[in-house]
């Protein structure tokens, strides 16, 4: 389970559950499971943009290597 099913999880958890909070107890337990909902959103979208990163680096040093190999062969170093 991932963090934005934990968050809907504890959202469901909170909802069906009869806690018994006033008015101004629900609307601070609210905003909390808005706020982790929004980490949630938040933590996942910098997961998918990590992953992109680490992606692009590694194509970026693949083609470093394909033109170290290239200008070694042209000044003529074994590679």
């Amino acid at each position: 389970m991932g963090i934005s099913e934990k968050a809907a999880y504890l959202k469901g958890l909170v909802e069906g559950s009869n806690l018994g909070f006033n008015e101004s107890q629900q609307k601070v337990v609210d905003a909390l499971l808005h706020l982790i909902q929004d980490m949630a959103t938040a933590v996942t979208d910098i997961d998918s943009d990590v992953d992109t990163l680490f992606e692009n680096v590694d194509d970026i040093c693949d083609e470093l290597d394909d033109i170290e190999e290239d200008l070694d062969c042209l000044f003529g170093e074994e590679p």
